[in-house]
């Protein structure tokens, strides 16, 4: 398992996955947030674009805040 405290674009999580590793980031900032969500999905499951990402806990908690 990989950790990455401070997600940003989401390049740890990329190389995890790559590496058939399993991932977690964190980030704060929403947008980094957005950015690293696409590219992950581009670049690790590029036939899976269509991934909803609303459905995900992160979304549910920001409604909630």
């Amino acid at each position: 398992v990989v950790l990455d405290p401070f997600l940003g674009s989401g390049t740890t999580m990329i190389e995890a996955s790559l590496n058939n590793r399993y991932g977690i980031g964190l980030e704060l900032n929403k947008e980094y947030c957005a950015i690293a969500k696409s590219r992950i999905v581009k670049e690790t499951l590029p036939d899976l674009d269509m991934i909803n990402f609303s459905k995900m806990p992160y979304n549910d908690y920001q409604k909630s805040l």
